[in-house]
């Protein structure tokens, strides 16, 4: 806090930072707080979201610090639903960070205790899709299934029935429908397609995709414009541009 009141007291901008947020509880890091943080341009977030603490709390002596942490009084209407109400907190948190801070981007993980409960949420905000991009190669490490969860009672060397790789063509299959769906009849460059499973998809991208939908669906790639291509299901260039049938 007494930094970003030097800074806007001398009217300098902040250095590119990756600010870490990670509170006891869910006071003390007010949206206010985030929009001014956010505010500088090649400023990114990683926030502790303790949703499972907070939502035994959603009472009227903590609506002075939820307003506050939300920026809003629509989290009340949240304590009215039946049943769990945690990813309703955790839509409402994401919605406010694009609405008040003018992030482009969230993207969270979810963190389970060993009794099979949410804990809390990583949410990393951002403003440009690179970033974006990082930070979900670096959660997916974590859990290749793409569900962005994190169990206490598996740890950290968890292992599934079906394990997700580059190789298993479940995740990949899944990434492949989307993408054909969305550039079906058009011609676009391979960096489109990139963007695209980045910011529009839960899965990262992988030139497998492209592959996959080469292989399994019958004339969806008519062409591949890059000099050098040698044969059908060879390569993905960098510089490529994809026309779909």
């Amino acid at each position: 806090m007494r930094l970003l009141d030097d800074l806007e007291k001398r009217e300098q901008n902040l250095a590119p930072t990756f600010a870490f947020i990670d509170p006891f509880g869910f006071t003390g890091f007010s949206m206010k707080l985030m929009e001014r943080l956010l505010s500088y341009d090649k400023c990114e977030v990683l926030i502790t979201f303790m949703a499972g603490f907070m939502h035994r709390f959603l009472d009227e002596l903590r609506e002075p610090a939820l307003d506050s942490l939300f920026d809003t009084p629509e989290w009340r209407e949240i304590r009215e639903i039946e049943g769990t109400k945690i990813p309703h907190l955790l839509e409402l948190y994401e919605k406010q960070l694009q609405k008040c801070c003018g992030v482009s981007y969230t993207r969270s993980f979810e963190m389970i205790g060993k009794h099979n409960q949410i804990l809390y949420y990583m949410i990393f905000a951002t403003k440009h899709w690179l970033g974006l991009k990082q930070m979900k190669e670096s959660m997916w490490a974590v859990d290749r299934r793409g569900n962005y969860s994190f169990s206490d009672r598996l740890g950290r060397a968890q292992k599934f029935l079906i394990d997700y790789n580059e190789d298993n063509d479940i995740w990949v299959s899944s990434a492949a429908y989307k993408v054909y769906k969305k550039f079906k009849n058009k011609t676009v460059p391979v960096s489109e397609i990139i963007k695209f499973v980045i910011t529009e998809t839960e899965h990262i991208f992988r030139k497998s995709i492209l592959k996959y939908i080469e292989d399994n669906y019958e004339n969806a790639i008519i062409d591949v414009h890059v000099a050098g291509r040698k044969r059908k299901g060879k390569s993905f260039p960098d510089d490529c541009v994809i026309e779909f049938g």
